[in-house]
């Protein structure tokens, strides 16, 4: 009886012992890999960005890192201003300043924009009054609607921006009209439109 158990003991042991090596070697394969993964991340940060310029020159690239920059900037503030209780309410277009920015600047003055609450760029892109930006979102006279709105439920149309609608979609449809509309004028023209999930779905 006492072969028997002892053979079980060592048995188990065995089994315990094995169960600890493979855990402890899927542990260090896991690390090795997390490790390998991180240094190749880092590889790949410190190589330069390459990019096709195509036709576009150094004013150009300046101009639309800029028009990323102001509107970030702004965020930031605003934000701030949020947290504070300086304004009511914020819609966040962090990290999405790029497509504002660049769709704005790829039309003319005067094609219309018909934005959504998180494109600010739309606005800075413009070059609408930054003192009657924030006139507007803090509700003052000065403001596009007089102090009546002080969300981007306003437009300008001396700037080419339609007012922007809560149910996202329609902007779609408002977009297409204005582009039939050049159409049917003869104008060289287009209307843009900016929708997503929600204003599809």
């Amino acid at each position: 009886m006492f072969r028997t158990e002892h053979k079980e003991y060592k048995l188990n042991l065995l089994l315990s012992l094995s169960l600890r090596l493979s855990l402890s070697l899927s542990l260090l394969i896991s690390l090795l890999l997390y490790l390998y993964a991180s240094m190749a991340k880092d590889a790949k940060l410190k190589r330069p960005i390459r990019y096709k310029k195509e036709k576009l020159g150094d004013e150009d690239l300046i101009r639309l890192y800029r028009g990323m920059l102001l509107p970030r900037m702004i965020e930031d503030k605003m934000l701030k201003l949020l947290r504070q209780g300086k304004v009511s309410k914020w819609f966040s277009g962090i990290g999405q300043e790029a497509i504002a920015a660049g769709a704005t600047l790829a039309l003319q003055p005067k094609e219309l924009i018909f934005p959504l609450h998180r494109n600010l760029g739309v606005f800075t892109n413009r070059d609408i009054p930054l003192h009657r930006l924030f006139s507007q979102w803090q509700g003052k006279l000065n403001g596009f609607t007089k102090g009546r709105d002080r969300s981007f439920h306003f437009g300008t149309l001396e700037y080419g921006i339609a007012g922007m609608i809560s149910h996202l979609g329609p902007q779609l449809a408002l977009a297409c009209g204005a582009a039939l509309a050049y159409k049917m004028d003869g104008r060289p023209m287009v209307s843009l439109a900016f929708s997503g999930e929600g204003g599809t779905s």
